[in-house]
């Protein structure tokens, strides 16, 4: 399903090229990690019962700037998967092997996929 986000951004011209990198356990840093960290260092001081105490975790877990809660309904989320396996033939994509998906405007219905190593080319695979 994240392919077809990716597709729909292109195609809608959100963006010209979007690449995802898969993270690799044990050797990849996002920053916000470091966010993650704090959130889970006040979280063993305070205890959440109920959804507000773990706004009160997050807010508290950091002073200048305080981290922000934004509270979500069902409306925020939309159900792509229809779409996804009406539209995208994924069959063949070999996944769990791919190191970084790209999708650009120049052919948005194909993906080009690394499996391996950042000096290896991209392998084009058609998704329509």
């Amino acid at each position: 399903m994240v392919n077809f986000v990716l597709v729909f951004l292109v195609l809608h011209q959100v963006f010209d090229t979007i690449e995802y990198n898969f993270l690799i356990n044990g050797h990849s840093f996002m920053c916000c990690d470091r966010d993650f960290a704090l959130i889970e260092k006040r979280k063993r001081v305070m205890k959440a019962i109920i959804p507000n105490d773990l706004h009160k975790v997050i807010t508290s877990a950091k002073y200048d700037p305080p981290f922000e809660v934004v509270d979500m309904s069902v409306n925020g989320f939309w159900d792509i998967k229809e779409a996804a396996d009406t539209f995208l033939n994924i069959k063949n994509l070999n996944i769990s092997k791919a190191v970084r998906i790209k999708v650009d405007d120049k052919n948005p219905t194909v993906l080009l996929i690394k499996n391996s190593s950042p000096i290896s080319r991209y392998g084009n695979k058609s998704i329509y």
